[in-house]
């Protein structure tokens, strides 16, 4: 995160005042930038008893930050600090959000880190941030728990209630971001199925913008074709299955395949349009079989845990994600945890 200081904060700056700073700087000098945009704050900067007091690596660190601020633009500082202004923080504010750990709130985290970490390790440019973050504990994934991620928000944010420190709305200050599926079983215009609407609107409640809905079914429509080819003893389901077009990889279950009715029993109307061109025997095989997960002992074993597990060979590399995803998607994930942290 990119953040600066008005000149006003360091006006009769008290001592409580630095002990805050101090402990700003301390927890986020290494993982956020400070913009320093003109020699007049920097000289202002210099003059405080807050300077004076740091150490010569602080002080030379502050001295970088002026050089390092010609590659930001104001318009990259995402939270100033000062005594006055409703857009602006004050210090007790900004400890909050530049101090605290960050969480990424997965739908279910036995399941779905197998997916994230697969995106840190494949993007590698847009990872750069959220691996170090990691590596050092600033970042974090938890459980959301599915639904009950409305729970998991509601208690971040009951600090903030009724607190005259935190005078924002809640969103302002919640150091999270979850990602969520979809869920939806055909294309529409709405981010989500019916029955996760209330959710996605507790969300977005929240934490404002900070989330991103996965634009296919589940994570699982993001796995590669190139790994169909590993999973042995569903060779008809599979040979299937890759006769799917685009869109339809996209909404498929794809454990369970389509229900066992002839396509013009579908309903929706739109669940029936996306598979009107399928013909057996592959509209057979999706309606009749399943992909069964097997181990080495050739014993059935859970799909949910397994399956996501195959987004950790070899064949599963950038070109293959974004020859799935068909889109810029996987990438902008990034983008937005990289942009908050």
């Amino acid at each position: 995160m990119v953040y600066s200081f008005n000149e006003d904060i360091f006006s009769n700056i008290s001592d409580n005042d630095i002990d805050i700073l101090d402990k700003i700087w301390s927890n986020s000098r290494e993982r956020h930038a400070l913009y320093i945009g003109d020699d007049r704050l920097y000289e202002i900067i210099k003059k405080s008893n807050w300077y004076k007091g740091l150490r010569k690596s602080g002080k030379a660190h502050i001295d970088e930050s002026l050089k390092s601020s010609i590659y930001f633009k104001k318009r990259d500082i995402q939270l100033i600090m000062s005594n006055e202004g409703d857009s602006c923080f004050s210090l007790i504010e900004a400890d909050e959000i530049l101090s605290k750990t960050f969480f990424l709130i997965l739908e279910n985290i036995e399941y779905d880190k197998f997916f994230f970490d697969c995106l840190v390790k494949n993007f590698k440019e847009e990872s750069q941030k959220i691996k170090m973050h990691l590596e050092r504990g600033w970042l974090i994934p938890i459980n959301g728990g599915g639904n009950n991620i409305s729970n998991v928000l509601s208690e971040m944010q009951k600090r903030f209630d009724n607190n005259e420190s935190f005078p924002k709305q809640n969103y302002n200050y919640l150091r999270a971001f979850v990602i969520i599926d979809s869920d939806k079983k055909y294309p529409s215009e709405e981010e989500v199925a019916s029955d996760k609407i209330k959710l996605l609107n507790d969300i977005k409640l929240a934490l404002n913008d900070s989330y991103h809905v996965m634009k296919k079914r589940e994570m699982e429509n993001y796995m590669p074709d190139e790994i169909f080819a590993d999973i042995k003893d569903n060779d008809s389901y599979i040979k299937s299955y890759l006769t799917l077009n685009g869109f339809q990889k996209d909404y498929i279950d794809i454990e369970n395949g389509l229900q066992d009715k002839n396509i013009e029993q579908l309903e929706p109307e739109e669940l029936r349009l996306l598979y009107e061109n399928l013909e057996n025997p592959s509209l057979n095989f999706l309606r009749k079989s399943k992909l069964v997960l097997m181990d080495g002992s050739k014993r059935r074993i859970s799909f949910k845990p397994n399956f996501p597990k195959y987004f950790n060979s070899d064949k599963v590399n950038r070109v293959s994600l974004k020859r799935r995803a068909n889109s810029e998607e996987l990438e902008e994930i990034l983008n937005k945890i990289s942009k908050l942290l």
